[in-house]
C-alpha cells in the first residue's frame, strides 16, 4: 500500500470517527460547546505553561515512556513508589499490555475527583484519585497490599485500552460507550488471569464481569453534576490535611 493510500485510510477512519462523535451528541454539545470552548481558549492557553510547570515540579519518575506524577504532596512517595509497581508488575506478567500501557499513557497524575480512574485523550492522561484505593501501603507483605496492587495494575489496563480503542476510531459515545466498557473490563480480566497471588486467587476474583449497572450512575449525570461531584472530592480532601 502507498504512502497516499495510506493518508487517505488514515483520514476517512478520523472522518468517520468525528461523524460518529457528532451524530451522538446532544443539541448542547453541537451548538452550545463550540462556543464555550473559543470563550475559555484564551484561560485554556494560559493554562498550559502552568500545567506545563506543575507537572516538572511534581514529577517523581517515569516507567518507560509513562510519567508519574504525584500532584498531592501527602501521598507523593507513596503514589510514586506503587504506581511504579504496578507499571512493573503489567510488564512483568503481560508484555502486551504493558507495550499498550506505554503507547497509550503518557503521564500518570493522582488528583482528587469524584470517581477511582479516567482516562484524558489530549495529554494521553490517566487521571487517578489514589485515596480510593483504601490500603496501609505500608507494608508490602500483607495480603491487603497484594490485593490493591493488583487492583491499581487492573485499573492502569483498564484506562490504557480506553486509549486504544479511540486509537482504532471507537468513540467512547452514549449508543456504544456500553460496549467501551465492557472491552475494557474483558482486558483486566485478561490481565487478572495471569495473576497469581500468595494470598488471594487474583485471577477469579480480582476482577468481576462486566455489568453495566456499576456505571448507570455516572452515565446518568451531567457535565454540571460530575463537575461539582469532583470539586465536593477536592474540598473533602483538602479538609481532612
Amino acid at each position: 500500500m502507498g504512502k497516499s493510500a495510506k493518508i487517505k485510510r488514515r483520514l476517512r477512519k478520523r472522518f468517520n470517527y468525528d461523524l460518529r462523535v457528532w451524530r451522538d451528541r446532544t443539541l448542547w454539545d453541537k451548538f452550545i460547546t463550540p462556543f464555550w470552548f473559543l470563550l475559555s481558549a484564551p484561560f485554556m492557553l494560559c493554562s498550559r505553561p502552568l500545567d506545563w510547570c506543575m507537572n516538572a515540579r511534581f514529577r517523581y519518575g517515569k516507567v518507560g515512556e509513562v510519567e508519574v506524577i504525584p500532584w498531592d504532596s501527602s501521598s507523593y512517595v507513596t503514589f510514586g513508589r506503587v504506581t511504579t509497581e504496578a507499571l512493573l508488575l503489567v510488564g512483568v506478567v503481560d508484555p502486551r499490555r504493558y507495550r499498550r500501557i506505554q503507547r497509550e499513557i503518557r503521564l500518570v497524575k493522582d488528583l482528587p475527583f469524584d470517581i477511582g480512574a479516567r482516562y484524558i485523550r489530549i495529554d494521553r492522561e490517566c487521571q487517578v484519585n489514589f485515596s480510593k484505593f483504601k490500603c496501609d501501603w505500608s507494608d508490602p507483605s500483607s495480603s491487603e497490599y497484594e490485593w490493591y496492587l493488583a487492583q491499581y495494575a487492573a485499573t492502569l489496563v483498564h484506562e490504557a485500552t480506553h486509549g486504544y480503542l479511540i486509537s482504532r476510531g471507537v468513540p467512547y459515545t452514549q449508543t456504544i460507550r456500553a460496549f467501551c466498557e465492557r472491552m475494557c473490563v474483558t482486558e483486566e480480566r485478561r490481565f487478572a488471569q495471569r495473576l497469581h497471588g500468595k494470598h488471594y486467587n487474583l485471577a477469579e476474583e480480582l476482577v468481576e464481569e462486566f455489568d453495566p449497572e456499576r456505571w448507570r450512575n455516572s452515565w446518568n449525570r451531567t457535565k454540571w453534576q460530575r463537575t461539582k461531584a469532583d470539586w465536593r472530592e477536592a474540598f473533602k480532601k483538602t479538609d481532612k490535611e
